[in-house]
């Protein structure tokens, strides 16, 4: 049962490592600063938040800017997607794009809200949680943003081991109190017994987010507009969900099944990574 245990605690503590050490493998991800991607270099991503994104060489994958806008050169090529959010994407003749170009438009929620009704506007965050869907909004994009090769994957795992990500997750959820007292035994454990809280809690918030945005990427599907943008597929999930938790009772047992589903998957695929490691 111990080694159980620790196997358990191993698994968390790499599954969230695993999306930090992606950054170094040829990606670029910057927060408040801008990107130069030169002529003569080749990069496997390029990500800034709050920041702009220049390319005048290649990108194998997406390129992204939140809060911040994208300029591709005339020799630039990019392999997968290109994303704007609250800026602009300028594109000169001769740049290659392999993936789609999105530009979404932040500007668009202020005019919206000057629609309703003064009297009415104050209440509608009281009573349908605007300000901290917004809230939930800006951070599942930043990690999106951050890490959507990790994602990705949780998603996919989500979707093709469903039955197994249930399994991992229930005996995730069985282990969590078993680890705290084991921790509990040394004094370095129980040091460690908050980390643990921290883990798990970021354990639910990815896989969550990983399974909103699986909802998203069956909705696009359904619309006839497969093959979006990560971050386009997320922002449609978030929605959604947004939507089913204004029914009582429903809303909160759809969202917490998700969470469990998704806490599920970022397990199942850290095990499944480790055996690939070990064949």
């Amino acid at each position: 049962m111990k080694k159980l245990v620790e196997g358990f605690s191993i698994l968390i503590i790499l599954t969230l490592y695993s999306p930090f050490a992606q950054a170094n493998d040829g990606e670029i991800f910057t927060f408040g600063d801008d990107i130069v991607v030169h002529e003569s270099e080749s990069v496997r991503s390029a990500v800034s938040l709050g920041g702009n994104v220049s390319v005048l060489g290649s990108v194998e994958k997406d390129v992204i800017s939140v809060g911040g806008s994208v300029f591709l050169g005339e020799h630039s090529t990019v392999g997968g997607n290109v994303v704007s959010v609250g800026g602009s994407i300028t594109r000169q003749d001769g740049a290659q794009i392999n993936g789609n170009v999105k530009v979404i438009d932040m500007t668009s929620l202020p005019s919206i809200a000057s629609l309703v009704p003064g009297c009415f506007w104050p209440k509608l965050p009281r009573h349908f949680g605007v300000y901290s869907f917004l809230a939930f909004l800006a951070l599942a994009l930043v990690i999106v943003a951050i890490m959507p090769t990790t994602i990705g994957t949780v998603s996919s795992t989500a979707e093709h081991k469903l039955v197994g990500s249930i399994l991992w997750g229930c005996l995730g959820l069985i282990l969590i109190v078993p680890l705290a007292i084991g921790l509990l035994i040394s004094i370095l454990g129980i040091v460690l017994i908050p980390v643990e809280i921290v883990l798990v809690g970021c354990a639910f918030l990815l896989g969550y987010i990983a399974v909103i945005q699986l909802v998203g990427k069956k909705i696009t599907i359904v619309l006839k507009h497969k093959n979006q943008p990560i971050l386009i597929e997320t922002i449609i999930g978030l929605v959604v969900f947004w939507i089913l938790g204004l029914i009582p009772l429903l809303g909160w047992l759809i969202k917490s099944i998700a969470a469990f589903i998704g806490f599920g998957a970022i397990i199942n695929t850290i095990i499944m990574r480790q055996r690939r490691v070990y064949r």
